[in-house]
């Protein structure tokens, strides 16, 4: 009987339930919401974050994060001047009175997404001192012949008139200056092709001056060297001789 007692408590027991404590792994938890953009107009950055998490328990020492570019729209753009341009000529070809003007412009760079316009003027005047004396009316001149003959053309003042190719010579013939203040482009663009093909033209002499000058310096450099030669080989061959 104390045999079966025995062998009864020993089934006992070993049927009892044995609970194990199970550890858990760490582990990351899930990502968070992405933050807003670190700006408000252009690049800047957002972000988002997950924690550790231990035995169950969230660990915010220990994270990771993410960062990603972002862009929401363009940032206003104020305009800002150019540098001033340099003053246009006297508005007056000789004596007193006359103007000259400068201008900027707000391109540097231009204002953009609502951004602010450029402050002050675009444009300045001054007033200019033209040491160049006008013309005087000549004495003996009689205006009738202005409207007699067709080869002349009106002074702006109309008390005078020149002839046609007095205009735009670059000499002053008009009272006020006019004939050559009144040039139009087309003509001063004639006059200015004229004068760089003059300047072309004395170029090109002088470029072919120079090299006739460079070809006859190097001739004679050559003869001298073939004449230096000469002598020392017949140096050279008198000591032979000997």
């Amino acid at each position: 009987m104390a045999l079966e007692h025995l062998l009864v408590s020993l089934l006992i027991v070993s049927l009892r339930p044995v609970f194990a404590t199970t550890v858990k792994e760490p582990h990351w938890g899930n990502w968070g919401t992405v933050s807003g953009c670190s700006k408000t107009c252009g690049f800047g950055t957002e972000e988002r974050t997950r924690y550790l998490i231990v035995d169950g328990i969230v660990n915010h020492e220990k994270k990771e994060t993410q960062i990603y570019q972002c862009y929401l729209t363009n940032c206003p753009v104020d305009g800002n001047w150019t540098q001033w341009g340099g003053w246009t000529l006297c508005d007056k070809i000789c004596g007193p009175g006359g103007f000259q003007k400068r201008v900027r412009y707000c391109s540097a760079p231009y204002p953009s997404y609502d951004g602010k316009d450029c402050e002050g003027p675009n444009s300045e005047t001054r007033a200019c001192v033209n040491n160049t004396q006008c013309p005087e009316i000549p004495e003996n001149f009689d205006i009738s012949t202005c409207e007699k003959n067709n080869d002349t053309v009106w002074c702006a003042s109309h008390l005078q008139c020149v002839n046609k190719e007095q205009v735009c010579d670059r000499v002053l013939h008009c009272h006020d200056g006019s004939d050559e203040s009144m040039c139009t482009d087309k003509t001063k663009n004639r006059i200015q092709r004229k004068e760089n093909n003059r300047l072309r033209t004395e170029k090109i002499k002088t470029e072919v001056k120079e090299s006739k000058m460079m070809k006859k310096k190097k001739r004679i450099q050559r003869g001298k060297k073939y004449k230096v030669k000469k002598e020392e080989e017949k140096a050279n061959h008198k000591e032979i001789m000997k």
